[in-house]
């Protein structure tokens, strides 16, 4: 009796199949006719130039004839050395115990440092391990700080503001003090210490000489370009 069902299911089974077979070739609908082929047009030939002339360039569609062409590309800017970065600018230097570096008087920022005790092998006398690099090279790092005008019209510092140093170099028992007089009655002081291992602070104060009052916000940020490479 279950082999009777069996074999009247598979018969079913493969009687349906042979019919939607059969229907849906018959309901399947007709394929578009083909598009009419788009004759070519051939562009007329370029005559050859005559002897000690030169061939004028012709211009890409769409273009003024003597504009530059796409693919004359402006060359993109050349991206300085740390070295050539960090020389190119007057700099406080930074003398810890754990750290090295200096503090760029353009802008005011933090952007050059070394770990004084981790080198890049095993070998005391290899290249210390870099932490901050300056802006204008590859893949910057740098802590910068500034502030923000609540009205228009108000000279604030900013990251080409030249700062005066007093003091230097920066220690853990020496603070750097940085001043910027804006001509107008503020004069910006920025103060920055370091402890013996690698705790910065950073105090920001304006001095208003004016007779009207002024609106100010200080900010601070850590600035980064690129991805580090890791070991997986």
């Amino acid at each position: 009796m279950e082999q009777r069902n069996l074999l009247l299911a598979i018969v079913l089974s493969v009687g349906i199949l042979i019919g939607f077979q059969y229907l849906f070739e018959k309901i399947r609908p007709p394929a578009p006719p083909p598009s009419p082929a788009v004759p070519t047009q051939t562009a007329p030939a370029t005559p050859a130039p005559a002897p000690g002339t030169t061939t004028p360039r012709t211009a890409a569609p769409g273009t003024a004839p003597g504009a530059p062409s796409a693919t004359s590309a402006t060359p993109a800017p050349a991206v300085e050395t740390r070295e050539e970065a960090i020389a190119e600018q007057p700099r406080v230097r930074i003398n810890t115990p754990r750290l090295h570096g200096s503090v760029a008087l353009t802008g005011g920022r933090i952007d050059d440092l070394t770990l004084a005790t981790y080198h890049e092998t095993v070998d005391p006398k290899s290249p210390e391990v870099v932490l901050l690099w300056p802006n204008g090279t590859k893949e910057p790092y740098f802590a910068e700080f500034g502030w923000v005008a609540g009205a228009s019209g108000i000279k604030v510092p900013g990251p080409d503001t030249r700062w005066t140093a007093s003091g230097g170099p920066l220690t853990p028992s020496g603070p750097l003090t940085l001043t910027w007089d804006n001509g107008a009655g503020l004069v910006f002081t920025r103060t920055i210490s370091v402890d013996e291992n690698y705790m910065f602070t950073v105090r920001d104060a304006v001095r208003n000489s004016g007779t009207a009052p002024v609106n100010l916000l200080p900010y601070a940020l850590i600035s980064r370009t690129g991805t580090p490479q890791v070991g997986g």
